[in-house]
């Protein structure tokens, strides 16, 4: 599910604007000013990237440096309104939060270790399901397996050496249903957006007069 800001061009935004020449609700102004909700939505992402890596450790999946790149360009809706959509699939889950279900038959997969993280099971060709009754649960358990050590002779041949034990950890806890809480800190609060798009609004006016200024002299 992708996510979609409309950012409103209203008096308490504006008026500055209107007060030096009624810029604020011409189509070119506002989409100035959705840009500057865009940009301020990538740099959010951003650093998220920096600061957010996977808990687990092992592979990272960039999921914010993803929805950093999904940041559209602005669209114009209405005389007062301009539109910025996030297209990541997950950033509405991760802000709204609430539950998520397995589909029928089903189950939904959640990693239980660093090497499992940004990997769906199919990747991995030595797992089976193991059944926990009395904690009611299921898992995607490696197989055991024994480690071998293969070196060739001078004279041709081969030594094989038997290694340590190896398997039996759970890679993937296998569940019906995942309830996540809702995180409001991955997107900048309102008044961080709007003072985007208010500050890219006066920048760009600020153009203008130089322009006109210019073709004054």
């Amino acid at each position: 599910m992708s996510l979609g800001l409309h950012i409103a061009i209203d008096d308490q935004i504006s008026t500055p604007l209107i007060r030096a020449g009624q810029y604020a609700r011409k189509p070119e102004m506002r989409k100035v000013m959705g840009r500057g909700v865009a940009n301020d939505l990538r740099q959010h992402f951003s650093k998220l990237d920096q600061e957010r890596p996977n808990e687990m450790g092992g592979r990272r999946t960039h999921f914010w440096g993803q929805a950093r790149r999904s940041v559209q360009n602005p669209v114009l809706l209405d005389a007062d309104t301009v539109s910025v959509s996030i297209n990541q699939v997950g950033v509405a889950q991760r802000y709204y939060g609430g539950d998520i279900y397995a589909q029928p038959g089903k189950a939904l997969s959640l990693p239980a270790r660093a090497e499992a993280y940004g990997k769906r099971p199919g990747e991995f060709t030595d797992l089976h399901i193991e059944v926990f009754k009395e904690h009611d649960l299921a898992a995607l358990v490696q197989n055991d397996q024994t480690s071998l050590s293969i070196r060739k002779k001078k004279g041709g041949g081969r030594t094989v050496k038997r290694g340590e034990e190896q398997g039996g950890g759970v890679f993937f806890w296998l569940v019906k249903r995942v309830t996540q809480d809702g995180d409001p800190s991955v997107l900048p609060t309102d008044a961080e957006l709007r003072l985007a798009a208010y500050n890219a609004g006066l920048d760009y006016f600020a153009l203008l007069v130089a322009r006109i200024n210019e073709g004054r002299s």
